[in-house]
């Protein structure tokens, strides 16, 4: 423990520990040095630089500091590190890797290297260093703030099977991550967020904090009183639906009076488009405009967009395919919207499967007439089967490094047998084994 006595009888001692200070230039006050988060080493608007010091017999004390007396110190041998702001246990561990060592030189860039290193560590929130006079020495001590790190984060009293789970993730506050108040807000705004969207509009979240100042740990409880939840109010519907509001209503489940919870949106929306699936409107768009709180009957208000677009007609012409089939070849019924791309893909789908039937040279087109008057799409796809063949012989040529039976466990393509009478060939299914006979080369060693 420091002894503390009056400036006036310190003499030179004192105005030296100010200089010192000031003429490493990283102080935040005329007496210290400090690193912070913004740029790194700086000097504050107080530390004036050495040649700005005044030399004036007529200063006052606290302002009289001379510029020679400064030589004395650099140079001085470092007899103490000592460090204010962590525990003593990191300390050690801290003093034993710093550019300034005990028993060297006082040196200026192994001060501003120190620094540097220590707030690098992660450790300090400030860091400044300070020096006095110590015998024939100086005493170096590393002043600091210590940073703290989120601990054990738990959450109790939230209604729900999986809700206090649902609003420790929401928090997304991980430990071992750095703590701060600015944090701790926007984890609970993430809170309240997640617990409307379960209905709970009207909750209360408190929290304790519980700090272990040896590891720098701070553990959250939080406390939550999720209030009524909320019930499902009025429904609007916007645009052209085709359903009334009840029929709405129903395709999306918001029965009046049901409670409110994560899954009413996505049931909802997913309802309604399901709805007009089934009626082959391939084309339907359903938006949710807005959800509204009224406290006063704790209920909430949906209001949605919905058109339902055209029915949309897929056939096929030039082959028979069964309606389910062609359901599961063609992209768009899957995707549940209708655009050049997956009709392409629709293509290639059933390109694909007729050339597993033995019709190596199928050739398949697509044609899209619009109805708007009938408020109609048809989608005819185009199909030439050409004649159909067998796959008489699969080889492997051109390899040495394995053998060919090897390589043949690795092909989808397969010559006809008295199990299959055609084998089993598709463009699709030779790009797919080119692509892995390359990777077995290319995994040994192989290249180009």
């Amino acid at each position: 423990m420091r002894k503390t006595v009056p400036a006036w009888q310190l003499g030179w001692r004192w105005k030296c520990k100010v200089l010192l200070s000031s003429f490493f230039l990283i102080a935040a006050a005329v007496n210290g040095y400090s690193q912070t988060a913004g740029n790194g080493l700086r000097s504050h608007s107080d530390a004036a630089p050495v040649s700005n010091i005044p030399n004036n017999s007529a200063t006052s004390r606290s302002e009289s500091l001379e510029p020679d007396r400064l030589a004395g110190w650099l140079g001085r041998p470092v007899r103490e590190i000592v460090f204010e702001g962590i525990t003593s246990e990191r300390n050690q561990t801290l003093q034993d890797h710093l550019p300034q060592e005990v028993g060297a030189p006082l040196d200026r860039e192994k001060i501003a290297q120190s620094l540097r290193q220590l707030y690098a560590s992660g450790l300090f929130e400030t860091i400044r260093a300070e020096a006095s006079e110590q015998g024939d020495g100086v005493k170096l001590i590393f002043d600091g703030t210590a940073r703290e790190f989120i601990g054990v984060v738990t959450v109790t009293g939230a209604k729900g099977a999986t809700m206090n789970a649902q609003l420790v993730a929401a928090s997304r506050l991980n430990p071992g991550t750095r703590f701060s108040e600015t944090r701790l807000g926007s984890a609970q705004r993430r809170m309240r967020q997640a617990l409307a969207d379960n209905g709970f509009n009207e909750p209360k979240i408190t929290y304790t904090l519980k700090r272990n100042q040896e590891e720098q740990l701070v553990d959250i409880a939080f406390e939550v009183v999720s209030g009524v939840q909320a019930r499902v109010g009025s429904v609007a519907v916007e645009g052209e639906s085709g359903m009334t509001i009840e029929q709405f209503r129903h395709s999306a489940h918001l029965r009046a009076g049901a409670k409110v919870n994560h899954d009413t949106n996505n049931r909802a929306l997913s309802g309604v488009l399901k709805h007009y699936q089934k009626q082959d409107r391939l084309e339907a768009d359903v938006k949710l405009q807005s959800q509204t709180y009224a406290p006063d009957g704790k209920k909430t208000n949906y209001s949605f967009s919905a058109n339902r677009g055209p029915v949309v007609n897929v056939g096929i012409e030039g082959a028979k395919l069964s309606s389910d089939r062609l359901k599961r070849l063609v992209p768009v019924f899957e995707e549940g919207t209708v655009d050049e791309d997956l009709l392409n893909e629709g293509n290639r789908r059933l390109r694909d499967y007729f050339q597993r039937l033995g019709y190596f040279d199928v050739k398949v087109d697509h044609i899209v007439r619009n109805s708007e008057g009938a408020g109609t799409v048809k989608i005819s796809y185009t199909v030439s089967l050409g004649s159909r063949r067998r796959v008489e012989r699969v080889a492997v040529a051109g390899n040495r490094y394995f053998d060919s039976d090897t390589l043949k466990q690795l092909l989808s393509v397969r010559a006809a047998d008295y199990l299959d009478r055609h084998g089993t060939y598709s463009q699709a299914l030779v790009a797919a084994d080119i692509a892995a006979l390359q990777n077995v080369y290319n995994n040994n060693g192989f290249s180009g």
